[in-house]
């Protein structure tokens, strides 16, 4: 019972990884197959970082646990933007704003996550363990651009859902249904939980939380 979490984390996590790799040579010419693998990987390495985070760490460590979390979140944001927008198609040509706006911010982001203008070092309880950080000014970029990307997934899923035919509109539903189940489970299990009553003992199975968006989503695009 005590590895209960691991074994549950773990399995999740290879369930994700092998979902996006099935997808992936099931049409490895798609864009939506493609952005779904690296949504897999990203989703996997954040859930990985995110337990890890949640263990005894060194002291000189730490930091780069929870700067290694944040940085595949952000990867983890863009990758489901990047899903939104082109899915379901299998080819997609992208804007200029795209290449030459977007990308190297999260680019630009993704490096400032790393140094000390984001979290500048962490917080650690009496049993080794991070209990909290100590944030710098880099994190306003950080958290709009993370946002941002939230934001506008959803908001072209929403647009998609709208516009399609009625034949396209169960994808989109299955798509929005598993969003709205992972939504509903990391706000109250890693932030209302925590930020309220304290309660951190779930914050380690973020995987678990983030599976029913990644399943039906697949099942979806694989249909």
């Amino acid at each position: 019972l005590n590895n209960l979490d691991l074994l549950s984390v773990g399995a999740v996590i290879a369930g994700i990884g092998i979902l996006g790799f099935i997808l992936y040579f099931n049409n490895p010419k798609s864009i939506t197959n493609k952005s779904f693998l690296l949504l897999s990987i990203a989703v996997a390495m954040w859930s990985f970082l995110n337990y890890y985070s949640t263990l005894v760490v060194p002291n000189d460590f730490a930091i780069w646990i929870l700067r290694s979390v944040i940085l595949s979140g952000l990867w983890f944001a863009f990758y489901l933007f990047k899903l939104a927008y082109v899915f379901p198609h299998s080819e997609v040509k992208f804007t200029q704003w795209y290449k030459k706006v977007l990308l190297p911010i999260v680019s630009f982001t993704s490096i400032l996550t790393l140094t000390p203008f984001v979290f500048k070092e962490a917080i650690l309880s009496n049993a080794n363990r991070i209990s909290g950080l100590v944030p710098e000014s880099g994190l306003f970029l950080y958290a709009l651009v993370v946002f941002g990307l939230l934001l506008s997934s959803i908001w072209i899923f929403i647009k998609k859902i709208n516009d399609s035919k009625k034949e396209e509109k169960n994808q989109y539903r299955l798509v929005g249904l598993g969003f709205a189940l992972t939504f509903a489970l990391l706000i109250i299990f890693n932030f209302i939980l925590p930020a309220f009553t304290n309660n951190s003992s779930f914050v380690s199975l973020g995987a678990l939380f983030i599976f029913p968006f990644i399943a039906l989503t697949a099942y979806s695009i694989y249909k």
